[in-house]
């Protein structure tokens, strides 16, 4: 293509070009979840999104005549090298034509804007940290995407790879069957004998006190996740923003704390994978996507377990086996009996061995990519 022009995004008009350009990208997809669009827009508003307080954004489009082929943002993220004392650039919301050049443009006006800034890596795709949707799609292309996780073209990987980036890491999701977990006779008694020797109990989440739960879920998150690669910490306004948004579509008892003398020790995350809905909303609410939301909950067949984890002085008690048993119960019980765990780094051994352990298996993948800039 002769006529390929980078532009930045720095007006209404063309931030709705580039949320746009995904829903007429993946048209033909069978697969693809297009998001509510007024979510997709709220994600670049500098002043309700929390990222901005310790990051930014700058978003390109790539048009070929007038017509848009492609998108890129390139983050800073000062959150994340403070915290892993870095100077790591990232790159998300991609998409793209299977174009190698038109691609290689937006890799490279994105690197060109993160290496003005002193950062000496790009690494991506993470939409826009990986508190949120990260990878390209690398297994398990048959499939819809679980509740906010990615689908994408299976070119983006070639387009990467001839563009000069290399996969630094990869993701993994399983598929969990909760029937296997009840009839895992392992989990079961590791969980009998953690309740009786940790004293531990577990409990929903209190709606009445919704927003104080969900800072008891990110103080857990913080403390467990610290240490892993790509971890970025929540906020208190993230962990704010994220009790409004969740609130209207949580089921309070797929969301436990564990507690040991009434102190907060572990938590599992689990959601109805809403995905399911908005497939056929096409992101838009009004005038008739309101009412499949309305009836969406009883038509559901999946869950997405979004996190498990356990203070690291409380670990190796078998409170993880009380957690998935328990969960698992209460998933039959509700109906559903299909639950996706994700996502999990493919060396975080602890984690896919316990996975494997009650009966998970790997079905999908997403890769990271990183070139030096």
């Amino acid at each position: 293509m002769a006529n390929i022009m980078v532009k930045e995004v720095n007006d209404s008009k063309l931030l709705g070009q580039f949320v746009d350009f995904p829903y007429h990208h993946y048209r033909e997809s069978s697969y693809w979840v297009a998001p509510l669009r007024s979510q997709a827009l709220a994600c670049f508003d500098k002043k309700a999104n929390p990222f901005y307080e310790s990051g930014d954004m700058q978003l390109f489009i790539a048009v070929d005549n007038g017509k848009v082929i492609g998108r890129i943002a390139a983050i800073e993220n000062n959150a994340h090298n403070i915290h892993h004392n870095d100077r790591t650039g990232f790159f998300g919301f991609f998409e793209c034509i299977n174009d190698r050049e038109v691609s290689r443009q937006l890799l490279d006006s994105a690197a060109a804007w993160l290496k003005k800034r002193g950062l000496m890596t790009m690494r991506g795709p993470v939409s826009p940290s990986t508190n949120h949707e990260s990878g390209f799609l690398a297994v398990g292309f048959d499939d819809t995407p679980r509740l906010m996780m990615p689908y994408t073209f299976p070119y983006y990987l070639e387009l990467m790879e001839q563009c000069g980036l290399s996969k630094i890491k990869q993701l993994w999701a399983y598929s969990i069957s909760g029937d296997k977990v009840l009839a895992n006779d392992k989990v079961r008694r590791v969980a009998d004998i953690a309740q009786i020797k940790s004293r531990i109990t577990l409990r929903p989440v209190r709606m009445k006190h919704f927003q104080e739960e969900i800072n008891t879920i990110a103080d857990i998150y913080n403390k467990c996740w610290k240490d892993n690669w790509g971890f970025v910490p929540i906020s208190e306004k993230a962990a704010f923003l994220m009790a409004k948004s969740m609130k209207s579509i949580v089921e309070p008892s797929l969301m436990q704390i564990a507690e040991i003398d009434g102190k907060p020790v572990g938590m599992i995350v689990t959601l109805y994978d809403y995905n399911e809905v908005l497939k056929k909303v096409k992101g838009k609410l009004f005038p008739f996507g309101i009412f499949h939301l309305i009836n969406a909950r009883k038509k559901i067949s999946w869950v997405r377990m979004m996190l498990i984890g356990i203070l690291p002085e409380h670990r190796k008690k078998g409170i993880d086996a009380v957690l998935y048993y328990q969960a698992s119960l209460i998933a039959r019980k509700l109906g559903i009996s299909r639950c996706e765990g994700s996502w999990t780094l493919e060396d975080n051994d602890d984690i896919n061995r316990i996975a494997t352990m009650i009966g998970g298996e790997v079905y999908k993948k997403y890769n990271i990519y990183e070139k030096d800039i």
